[in-house]
């Protein structure tokens, strides 16, 4: 029972307890039998019936409250539709290339959304699918060392400048084996290093370095330099979220929601090496990023490993068909069952397709009610609705939500529609299973769907336990304020500060001391207009 629903429960209770105790006093002749109070017999019987219509009016109570939270969310559900749907379990992941591949000039690519698999725990494997496209290759890093001047280095117009010196040693599978045969413009690193000397690193690499040589080693004639620009983010991009997001949504609300949910999942760079690799006959190549400060204090912490190759986020989302629905004149909404086997292995991340099926053979597609595909004109169509709950529970395993569905027509009145068998096809997670994974460095292993060259895919981080945007009543202020800012100036001299900060506040759902502190650090905002020329066609 939640604290909501006990509250006016006990309320109700106390409430008929003294009102009829009061109503039998006046009317003795017809409620002798409701005087159960201080001063009267308590009767079992009526105690009992009093009790179940506390807990009824109690919870007619409760729905009258969230009818607005119920119309708050369904209006969330078209203007941010990703903002009531749990933040799935998420990691970082090694694919590391088959030994037997050396001569994979062209790279092993794994697709973006390619699913893994961890073994089982409590008898269900647990889920996931790559974030980033990965492209492994037949070399390894060898050698990552960081230190200040002087630095032995190529012969570079940055040399001189330089007051500290980064360098990550690449080399072949095999030795007879040299780098210009590679057909690749770009390499991604992780930065593989504890909290807080991975940020102080993605600090380092990307306001510090001054140029990028790219050699055999130190003394190579042929090293090729590259601008400071070759080093480029990672994770910014439309097509490198950790979940998909609907085209209506603002792609900075979905930055925002991985920031504090998973920041790792930034800790990627590429460096461009379009062009450097054809003139390297060696089997080993030397990145060298030029510094314009000494980082003393992350010196210690850099060592081989500090840096991976063939690294990605996965999360834990997958595709699944829900028990079917058997539609009836007795039910208003229906709770969606991913898996009626393993229910606490299951959570609805989202409602991908409803379709239906009459006794007759009638085949029909079912819309989103709160959508953008209703045809007035054509009344016949079906719809369906469906809404999120906090699923009440005292198991830690079970603890997250369950969701309902309706079917209407376009009045929103229930569909005539007994005898049909609905087909839901939906996003799921595999619930609070991922946090118990038994993770340790090197342990945790995923299995690449279809197999194919890769040999191992090992988990380099925890898996994070799932994230839950908070339902019900909270979502009021919610909406407010995510439309508040369509008229209040994040840039105010005034208020702007305190807007941000009501901003990142909506998508801190961890809420703790670490990314609170990163809310309130936030002290002042301040902007001005510019005038500059837009890229693009002048033709156009």
């Amino acid at each position: 029972m939640s604290d909501e629903l006990l509250r006016y429960y006990n309320s109700e209770l106390q409430y008929l307890r003294r009102q009829g105790d009061q109503f039998a006093q006046t009317h003795p002749e017809v409620a002798a039998h409701l005087r159960f109070g201080s001063e009267g017999d308590n009767d079992p019987y009526v105690g009992r019936l009093v009790e179940a219509f506390a807990y009824l009016n109690a919870r007619t109570r409760l729905k009258i409250e969230d009818e607005f939270p119920e119309i708050a969310g369904s209006l969330l559900d078209i203007i941010l539709p990703h903002y009531q749907r749990p933040i799935p379990s998420v990691c970082i992941a090694q694919l590391a290339l088959d030994k037997s591949q050396a001569e994979q000039f062209d790279g092993y690519q794994v697709d973006r959304l390619s699913a893994v698999e961890s073994d089982p725990v409590n008898g269900e494997p647990c889920r996931f699918r790559t974030c980033y496209p990965v492209t492994c290759w037949p070399f390894t890093v060898q050698d990552v060392t960081l230190r200040g001047v002087p630095i032995e280095a190529p012969s570079s117009v940055h040399q001189k400048q330089a007051l500290g010196l980064l360098k990550i040693t690449l080399a072949t599978f095999n030795s007879n084996v040299s780098f210009a045969k590679f057909n690749t413009s770009k390499i991604r690193f992780f930065i593989n290093l504890n909290s807080p000397f991975s940020y102080h690193f993605y600090e380092m690499i990307f306001s510090s370095v001054l140029g990028v040589s790219a050699a055999s080693s130190p003394k190579d004639p042929k090293a090729v330099s590259l601008a400071a620009g070759a080093v480029q983010q990672v994770g910014f991009e439309l097509d490198q979220g950790l979940v998909e997001y609907p085209p209506q949504s603002f792609p900075g609300y979905r930055l925002l929601s991985e920031y504090f949910a998973f920041p790792d999942k930034f800790l990627f760079f590429d460096v461009d090496i379009k062009g450097a690799l054809a003139k390297n006959e060696s089997s080993q190549l030397e990145l060298f990023f030029y510094l314009n400060k000494r980082w003393q204090d992350l010196e210690p912490h850099i060592q081989t490993d500090s840096v991976r190759l063939g690294c990605t986020p996965i999360v834990n989302l997958f595709e699944k068909r829900a028990e079917p629905i058997r539609l009836s004149h007795f039910d208003s909404s229906y709770t969606i069952v991913p898996d009626a086997r393993r229910p606490l292995a299951h959570e609805i991340y989202s409602i991908d397709e409803v379709t239906g099926l009459s006794s007759s053979g009638e085949s029909r597609e079912f819309e989103p009610f709160y959508s953008f595909r209703h045809q007035a004109q054509r009344r016949e169509h079906a719809y369906w609705h469906a809404s999120r709950r906090d699923l009440e529970t005292n198991s830690e395993l079970a603890r997250g939500t369950e969701m309902e569905i309706s079917f209407v027509d376009l009045d929103f009145d229930p569909l005539e529609a007994a005898n049909w068998t609905i087909d839901v096809e939906t996003t799921c997670t595999n619930r609070n299973l991922p946090a118990r994974l038994p993770f340790a460095t090197g342990q945790l292993r995923f299995h690449l769907e279809g197999g194919g060259a890769i040999e191992r895919i090992v988990a380099l981080t925890k898996p994070t336990p799932p994230l839950r945007p908070p339902l019900g009543q909270s979502l009021r202020w919610r909406v407010v304020s995510h439309l508040s800012l369509n008229h209040l100036s994040l840039v105010d001299s005034d208020e702007g500060a305190l807007a941000l900060r009501e901003l990142l506040a909506l998508y801190d759902f961890r809420g703790d001391e670490t990314t609170a502190s990163s809310v309130m650090g936030l002290t002042n905002v301040s902007g001005k207009p510019i005038m500059g020329r837009v890229p693009g066609d002048r033709s156009g």
